[in-house]
């Protein structure tokens, strides 16, 4: 038979300090192995956000210069609208009035790398050259 104070009295729920402990050593353990890889990860993810803007806007060349009607030569970097991104034309990537791509080539500069990039006619498809 159940006392007074079982009835009035609920059994407490929660946590106790060792379970809590336990698992803030454990958050603490992964912290301390995952930590370093993140900064490599966000770098790598934003040199593939860079390179990924600036092959978007190579490709829509085509359509602005038909648009336009007027024959467009990209020889520098900033005449690209993507900003705070080091681009080298190595090679002028000429696009005709008409929308047809001759060509072209640049270079991403980060963290002392270099990738290179051709730009292949007819269409401005950019496509990474290995590093040799």
């Amino acid at each position: 038979m159940p006392t007074l104070a079982t009835i009035l009295i609920p059994k407490a729920k929660g946590f106790t300090l060792i379970e809590i402990l336990v698992t803030l050593v454990i958050l603490g353990l992964t912290a301390t192995l995952v930590g370093p890889g993140i900064d490599s990860w966000l770098d790598a993810r934003q040199a593939a956000a860079a390179k990924d803007a600036i092959a978007n806007e190579i490709a829509g060349l085509p359509l602005l210069a038909s648009s336009q009607q007027q024959h467009l030569v990209i020889e520098r970097g900033d005449q690209l609208a993507v900003q705070d991104i080091p681009v080298i034309i190595s090679k002028p990537i000429e696009v005709l009035a008409n929308g047809f791509c001759t060509g072209g080539e640049y270079q991403l500069s980060r963290n002392e790398t270099r990738q290179r990039f051709i730009v292949k006619p007819p269409f401005c498809e950019v496509e990474r050259i290995a590093a040799q």
